[in-house]
Parts: C-alpha cells; structure tokens; sequence
C-alpha cells in the first residue's frame, strides 16, 4: 500500500470533485505490477478530477490523482508530487473483480476468445421462451434471426453486405443470456471456473460501470450455413461489434470487405468453392464485381484466383477448375 501525505486544504479539494465526478461509464487505464511513480503518471491532477487505473498483475484498483505537495519548512522550499488515494466504490470493485476473474482463470490474459457453434445440438431458443437460450448458445434456421438472402437465415454474408443483418446479429447477441452449459460444450478447453467467470461478466456487461480498452473478449459466431464472423464485446458502449477482416463463408474462404481484400491487401488470394453450399460462389462473384474486379468466369468453375495488377490498377479474378 502506497503511504500518502497530503493537506487538508488538498483533501477536501479532491473529496470534492470525487462527489460531483459522474460515474455513469467509465474508462479505466491500465498499469500493470504499477509503482507508485508509474501509477502517478498515469493520473490526473488532482485539480482536474481523478482517474481509475486496473492493475491486474497485482490484483488491486486504484481511484487516484496526484497534488504539488509545497514543504517551505527548510531554508530552500521543496516541491514533490504526492498520490492521493481515494475509496473506490463497491459498484466499481465488484466490476473490476468481474474482469480480473476471467484475467486469472485465463492465464492472466486480458481477455478471451469463444466460440459460438451452430449445430442440432445448440439451437437458440423458440419464441415462446422469451429472450432467453433454451440450453446452448448458438444460431440455428429458426426464427430468431429474420430471413436474409441465401438459405433462409442471416449468415456471415449477409452481415457484410447488409449493415440490416448486421445489426441484427448485434442486437441478437446483446439481447440474449449466456449460459455455463452453452460456454462449456461450444469450448471444451475452457475449464469450469473460466466457464462461470465469462458466463457471469457476459451476463452483466450491460451493468458494468467501468471498462477496460485492453480487454477484448471475442466471440467466434458460426451461422447455420458453417459460416462465421468474430464479434466483439464493446464494454464501453455495451453492445458488439463485427471485428474487421474475420469473415469467412462456409467453404472458409475470407469475405472481402473492399478491393484490397479481395486480392488479399493488393496482392493474390485463392477462393475455393468446391461442394455446398452453391451460392458461396454466386455470392463470391457478385461481391468482388462490386468492388471493381474484372472476372474470367466460366460455368465450371470451382475456384479463383485474384490478383492485384499495380502497373495497370486493375484487379482480376480468374476461374480455375
């Protein structure tokens, strides 16, 4: 524990301002097995508020700021800077603790990656039974998610060419509960105490008052077509977000976003469309015609090949067999 020497004067300025402060969403900064200098530079002034600061390492959070502590008792007056610790809200500490328990039965990684499988076995609850999951979490061809253009639900296509379906899918996964049994069958490699740390900060994260900008927790969304796209949980704004770039149709092919993907960043990617679904291909087409690609096409085909031509700025895409 830091000791800490302040005035009265310093003290009743910084109560003060920890009163009035709004704590209504929170960004916490990070300082990692922090001392009490390195900690001291990442706050405020105290004139001018206070921060918060998550030391996972250690376990602990800090509500602090820093004063100019003035001792002109001797014959040259000193001038050093001193942290001012304040009492950390209960609401803020459960928060914190939400976190550091997902950071410690994690292997002390900020954050997680999940899964979300979509299989017979894990089927989204009838609209009968509310908002809730029935058992599993995941996507299935029911109702839940409306229909879109392919098979008759939303898949990772969809939500790339349709910011509707995308923000469906969004509102679908801030909407629903996250189970124990759904976590830990769709990720047999999380143990039962990381299981029930992210089933319990999934479940709370729209109560949450303080976020961290280090921790990602990701979610792997496989669509009922064996697509899939990574969503993010967007703690400070608490809702999702479509991480760029994850998209890949159900023959595991990435689907671009814009011109430069579809040659893999101006350079050659390969498309493989061979067997089911059909219309990752037709989809595939249309999609890269849209972003300026020239296609050598034929009715065989079962695979492309891009290509970036920098001298001409042209970019083709060529069947292969």
């Amino acid at each position: 524990m830091f000791k800490v020497n302040y005035s009265y004067t310093s003290l009743v300025l910084v109560l003060a301002l920890a009163a009035t402060q709004a704590d209504a969403q929170i960004l916490a900064k990070d300082c990692e097995a922090c001392t009490q200098q390195q900690v001291m530079a990442v706050v405020k002034n105290c004139a001018n508020g206070y921060d918060y600061v998550g030391d996972f390492r250690s376990h602990v959070i800090y509500k602090s700021c820093w004063v100019l502590d003035v001792n002109d008792g001797g014959r040259r007056a000193t001038r050093t800077h001193e942290l001012i610790r304040l009492p950390v809200e209960s609401s803020v500490r459960q928060s914190f603790e939400r976190y550091y328990n997902v950071y410690a039965n994690n292997g002390l990684k900020m954050g997680y990656v999940a899964y979300l499988a979509a299989s017979p076995s894990l089927s989204l609850a009838s609209s009968s039974m509310g908002t809730g999951f029935s058992e599993f979490v995941g996507f299935s061809s029911q109702a839940s998610l409306s229909t879109a253009n392919d098979n008759g639900s939303v898949n990772a296509f969809d939500t790339v060419v349709s910011s509707a379906d995308n923000q469906r899918t969004i509102t679908y996964l801030s909407n629903k509960a996250f189970s124990m049994p759904s976590l830990s069958q769709a990720n047999p490699g999380f143990g039962p105490a990381l299981v029930g740390a992210i089933a319990q900060l999934e479940n709370s994260f729209k109560s949450q008052i303080i976020s961290f900008s280090n921790f990602n927790a990701t979610y792997v969304v496989e669509f009922s077509d064996g697509s899939t796209r990574v969503y993010a949980m967007d703690f400070a704004n608490k809702t999702f977000k479509a991480v760029p770039g994850t998209a890949k149709d159900a023959h595991g092919n990435i689907i671009p976003e814009n011109t430069s993907m579809v040659s893999h960043g101006n350079g050659v990617e390969t498309y493989n469309f061979r067997g089911a679904p059909g219309y990752d291909l037709e989809n595939f087409v249309d999609l890269a015609k849209s972003f300026g690609a020239k296609i050598d096409n034929s009715a065989e085909a079962t695979m492309f090949r891009c290509v970036w031509q920098g001298s001409s700025d042209t970019l083709n895409c060529t069947a292969m067999n």
